[in-house]
C-alpha cells in the first residue's frame, strides 16, 4: 500500500489485515489514532459522524467531540480505558450525541498507534432517562407529601428531564368551563422567566381559548415552535422573553378532561413529548383521582363522626350496635355507659316502634320530635329523631337512628317568623316608595318628542329596576331653538329619583338666553355641586342645542357616553366626546361648547351606558364597538324603527342574563334641512344668491352645487326682468316692486327650491323650447333650467307666482 503521514501500512496476510477486516464487520465505530489525528476509520464510524471516509482521515479525533468532553476524552485515552466512558459527539451537521467510547494502544513496527471503539448510546440513554423519570414520578406520586407540593415537584422533574424551563399546570373547572392556573414551575437562574410568571398568576381560559382551553375543548395535545402564529394569547409576555417551543397535553379524570400541564422552553428543536401524553398524563390522572376520593372519604368520614348528631346502628329490639362520638353521651341510651350492646331509651323505643311499622309499610324514613324532660333528657330541650332502614330486606333488619338537637333550630324558626312579618311590613313600605319613586320618575320623562321641522326624534327608557337614574328631556326655546338633554345619575331608588326631578329642573332653568350648552354645563354643575358631594353621587350630562335659524348644531357633554353621528354607509361614524368631567366631582367645572355637523339622512344618537356594559351568559360585555357597529347597521331606518332595533338586538345578545343598569336611547334623524332668505328685487343681489347656495351646500359635490346656482341664477333673473318688469342693466322697473322669498331644502337624495313673489304672471306658452336658427327672444332660461332641474312647476296664487324646483342626486356626498 501507498505511504503517508496519514495512513497505516498493512502488511499482506499480517495480523494488521486480520484486524482491518474484523473493524469492518464490528457494529462499533472503529478509529484508528496515532496520537495526533485519525488514520483510519470503519464504514460504521462513518455513518455515526455522517461524515466520508477521506472527510475523517487526517482529522484530530477531538474536532469530533464536543468541547465540554476534550479533556476527558484525552484523558481516558491517554490511560488506554479498557471500560467504555460516555462523552458527547457532534455529527457532520453540527447535531449532538451520546456515544460510549472505549481505547486501547497497540504498538506496530513503525510505533505506537491507538485503537478507538464508539457506540451510539442516545437511545439507551433517553431509555434510561425515562426509567429514572419514572421511577422518580411513581415515587413521588405514592409519597405523603401534600397535593400542592406533589404537582410543583412534578412540573420539575418533567421541566427538568425534557429540558423545559417554564412549567404550568391548569386544573378544570367543568362548571364555569374553564382551566385555572393551579400550579407553576419555572427555571430559577433565568431571570427574564419571573416576570413572565409574576404576571401568570391567576391566570383562567375559557374553554376553545388559549392553549389550555382549546386542550380542554378537544381533548388532545399541542405542540409549536412558532408562537407568534399559534393561539397562544400571552404573547406579549413571551415576547420579552427567549421562549420557542410549546407542549400542552391533558389529561382525565373519571373519564371527563382534568386539566393540562403547559410545558414552555426556550430551545426551537424539542421534539413534541407523546410520550408524556400516552403516560404521565394516565399516571397523573390516576394520582389526582387517588387524591380526591381520599379527600372525599376523609370528609364523609369526618362528617360522620363530627356530627352534633347523635348516630346509632340498631336492630329492631333496639339493641345498639354502632354508635358515633355523639352518641357515646348515651342520653337516650338504658344503662350507666356504653357497654357491648346498649338498649335504647323508652322514649326513643316507641318512636322506634312506630317508625319501623312506618317503614314496612312501604316509607323510605320515619321522623318524629321528641320533647325531653327528666331522665330523657336536659330540661326544655327538643330533638328530631329520623328512622332510616338499613339493611331492609334481612330477616333481622337494622335501622340508623339519628338523634339531633333541634331547640334553637325551633328558636330560630320562631323567630324567623316574627322577622318575616317585620320584613312583610318592611317590603311593603320600600315598594311604596319604590312605586312613587318609578311615578316621579315616569312623570319626569317627556311623554312625547316635539315636531322639529326637518327631523324625526324617538326616545325611550327601561330602568334596570322600577326606578333608574336616566333622564332625558326635549326643552324648547323659541320656535327656531330646541335643546335635547340626557344625564344619568349615579344611584337608584327615591333618592335618584328625586335627584333626577332636581337635575331636570336645574338645567331647564338655566337655560337662559338661548345659551350655549357648555355655559348651561358649568352652571348646572355650581348649583348641585354641594348636594351631590353631600350624598357622593355624581351626573353625567349632555346637552345638545339644534338652531333651526342659523342650521347649527352645538353641544357640551360633561362625562356621558359618546353621542354617536352616524354618517352615509360606508363612512365612519362620528363619536362626541368629553368636553369636561361629570357634574358633582369638582365645584369649578368649565365645559367649552363645540359644533357638529349632521347631513340629512343621518341619525344623531344619544344613548346611556345600559346598552354598552350590558353582558351576557358568558359575562361578554356589549362594548361601544358593537353598539356603534349596531347604529350604522339600521342608520337608513326611520327614528323610531332604529330605537326598537337597537333594544331588540341588545336584550336578544343579554339572553337570559338579567338587565344591570338603566337603558335610555334617544334617536334624532335629520330628514331635511331648510334655509331661507329674502332676495330684493335687484339684479346685483344675484352674487349673493350665488354665495348663499354655495355656502349651504359646501359639504357637497362641487357639481351638485354648480347646478343648483345654475338653475337658482336662472329663475331669479327671469322674475326679475319678466314677472317684476326691471331692467337688468339699469335696475330700474316702472312698476311697483315687492322682494323675492327664496326657500331652500337638503334632503338626503334631492335639492328643493322655491322661488316666490308678487308681480306679473307668467305665461309659460311664451317659454317652449327655443328654435336654433330663427330670432326667438326669450325661453333659454327656463328651457336650461328645464335640462337641469328633475321637477319644475309653476303655479299662481292670486297675485303670487311660485316657482318648485327639485333636483335628485344619488348620495349627500361630502366634498373631498
Amino acid at each position: 500500500m501507498k505511504k503517508s503521514n496519514s495512513e497505516i501500512i498493512y502488511p499482506e496476510n499480517s495480523s494488521e489485515q486480520r484486524f482491518k477486516l474484523l473493524a469492518e464487520a464490528s457494529f462499533e465505530g472503529i478509529f484508528v489514532h496515532n496520537g495526533r489525528i485519525i488514520i483510519d476509520v470503519n464504514n460504521q464510524a462513518c455513518k455515526l459522524f455522517n461524515y466520508s471516509r477521506s472527510r475523517l482521515i487526517g482529522t484530530p479525533l477531538r474536532d469530533l467531540i464536543s468541547p465540554s468532553c476534550h479533556k476527558k476524552l484525552i484523558q481516558k485515552i491517554e490511560k488506554d480505558a479498557t471500560t467504555a466512558y460516555s462523552v458527547v459527539a457532534l455529527k457532520s451537521d453540527g447535531d449532538p450525541f451520546t456515544i460510549d467510547v472505549r481505547g486501547k494502544s497497540l504498538y506496530m513496527a513503525h510505533g505506537k498507534i491507538r485503537i478507538v471503539a464508539v457506540r451510539d448510546t442516545t437511545k439507551q440513554k433517553e431509555n434510561e432517562q425515562k426509567l429514572i423519570f419514572q421511577y422518580k414520578l411513581a415515587t413521588l406520586f405514592q409519597s405523603e407529601k401534600t397535593e400542592q407540593y406533589t404537582i410543583r415537584r412534578f412540573l420539575h422533574l418533567l421541566c427538568t428531564a425534557y429540558q423545559f424551563e417554564i412549567g404550568e399546570f391548569y386544573r378544570a373547572d367543568l362548571e364555569n368551563s374553564r382551566m385555572v392556573l393551579a400550579a407553576s414551575w419555572y427555571e430559577k437562574s433565568h431571570s427574564d422567566l419571573s416576570f413572565f410568571m409574576e404576571q401568570s398568576k391567576g391566570t383562567v381560559f375559557s374553554f376553545g381559548s388559549g392553549f389550555p382551553g382549546i386542550v380542554a375543548e378537544t381533548g388532545k395535545p399541542i405542540w409549536t415552535d412558532n408562537y407568534e402564529n399559534s393561539p397562544f394569547v400571552r404573547q406579549a409576555f413571551l415576547t420579552a422573553t427567549k421562549i420557542r417551543t410549546i407542549n400542552c397535553i391533558p389529561f382525565f379524570m373519571y373519564g371527563r378532561i382534568g386539566g393540562c400541564y403547559l410545558l414552555l422552553s426556550e430551545k426551537d428543536n424539542i421534539q413534541p413529548v407523546t410520550y408524556l401524553y400516552s403516560t404521565v398524563s394516565a399516571q397523573l390522572g390516576q394520582y389526582l383521582e387517588a387524591q380526591e376520593s381520599r379527600k372525599q372519604l376523609l370528609l364523609a368520614n369526618n362528617a360522620v363522626r363530627a356530627l352534633p348528631l347523635l348516630v346509632y346502628v340498631i336492630n329492631s329490639n333496639g339493641q345498639v350496635l354502632w354508635s358515633n362520638k355523639g352518641g357515646t353521651g348515651q342520653i337516650f341510651c338504658s344503662g350507666s355507659g356504653l357497654r357491648t350492646t346498649p338498649e335504647l331509651g323508652d322514649p326513643v323505643k316507641k318512636i322506634l316502634r312506630k317508625g319501623i311499622k312506618v317503614i314496612k309499610a312501604g316509607s323510605l324514613l320515619y321522623r318524629e320530635n321528641l320533647q325531653c324532660s327528666g331522665l330523657q333528657g336536659p330540661e326544655g330541650k327538643v330533638y328530631e329523631v329520623v328512622i332510616t332502614p338499613l339493611e331492609k330486606n334481612k330477616q333481622t333488619p337494622f335501622y340508623t337512628i339519628t338523634v339531633a338537637d333541634i331547640t334553637e333550630r325551633k328558636k330560630m324558626e320562631e323567630a324567623l317568623n316574627q322577622y318575616s312579618i317585620h320584613l312583610e311590613e318592611e317590603v311593603h313600605s320600600q315598594k311604596q316608595e319604590l312605586s312613587l319613586a318609578g311615578e316621579i320618575q315616569r312623570g319626569l320623562l317627556p311623554e312625547q318628542a316635539p315636531l322639529i321641522k326637518g327631523w324625526e326624534i324617538a326616545a325611550r327608557a327601561l330602568p334596570a329596576r322600577s326606578t333608574g337614574g336616566d333622564l332625558y328631556d326635549f326643552i324648547s326655546y323659541s320656535a327656531k331653538t330646541y335643546y335635547i338633554v340626557m344625564a344619568d345619575i349615579s344611584g337608584k331608588g327615591m333618592s335618584a329619583a328625586l335627584l333626577t326631578s332636581a337635575a331636570k329642573a336645574i338645567v331647564r332653568e338655566k337655560i337662559q338666553n338661548g345659551d350655549e350648552p357648555g355655559l348651561i354645563v358649568s352652571r348646572v354643575n355650581a348649583s348641585m355641586y354641594n348636594d351631590l358631594s353631600h350624598l357622593e353621587m355624581f351626573i353625567t350630562l349632555f346637552i345638545l342645542k339644534i338652531d333651526l335659524k342659523r342650521n347649527t348644531l352645538t353641544y357640551a357633554n360633561a362625562g356621558h357616553t359618546r353621542t354617536i353621528i352616524s354618517g352615509e354607509t360606508g363612512k365612519n361614524p362620528v363619536l362626541l366626546p368629553a368636553t369636561c368631567i361629570p357634574i358633582g366631582i369638582l365645584p369649578d367645572t368649565k365645559s367649552v361648547t363645540e359644533t357638529a355637523s349632521c347631513l340629512p339622512g343621518s341619525s344623531i344618537v344619544l344613548y346611556s351606558d345600559g346598552f354598552t356594559e350590558a353582558v351576557n351568559t358568558q359575562q361578554e360585555l356589549y362594548g361601544e364597538e358593537r353598539f356603534v357597529s349596531l347604529i350604522m347597521k339600521h342608520n337608513a331606518e326611520s327614528a323610531e324603527q332604529q330605537v326598537a332595533a337597537v333594544f331588540n338586538e341588545v336584550t336578544a345578545f343579554r339572553e337570559s342574563e338579567q338587565q344591570s343598569d338603566d337603558c335610555t336611547l334617544v334617536v334624532l334623524k335629520s330628514v331635511f334641512m331648510e334655509t331661507n332668505t329674502i332676495l330684493q328685487p335687484d339684479p346685483q343681489e344675484a352674487d349673493r344668491l350665488l354665495s348663499f347656495i354655495d355656502n349651504e351646500l359646501k359639504n357637497y359635490e362641487a357639481g351638485l352645487r354648480s347646478d343648483m346656482q345654475l338653475i337658482a341664477m336662472e329663475l331669479f333673473t327671469n322674475i326679475l326682468s319678466y314677472s317684476l318688469g326691471i331692467n337688468m342693466e339699469t335696475g330700474k322697473s316702472n312698476q311697483e316692486t315687492k322682494p323675492v322669498s327664496f326657500v331652500m331644502q337638503i334632503h338626503s337624495d334631492r335639492i328643493v327650491l322655491d322661488f316666490k313673489n308678487t308681480g306679473k304672471a307668467f305665461d309659460e306658452s311664451l317659454y317652449k323650447a327655443p328654435v336654433l336658427g330663427t330670432e326667438q327672444i326669450g325661453g333659454y332660461g327656463i328651457f336650461l333650467v328645464r335640462q337641469v332641474a328633475d321637477i319644475l312647476d309653476y303655479s299662481q296664487t292670486g297675485t303670487e307666482n311660485h316657482w318648485h324646483i327639485e333636483k335628485f342626486f344619488r348620495r349627500p356626498a361630502y366634498a373631498e
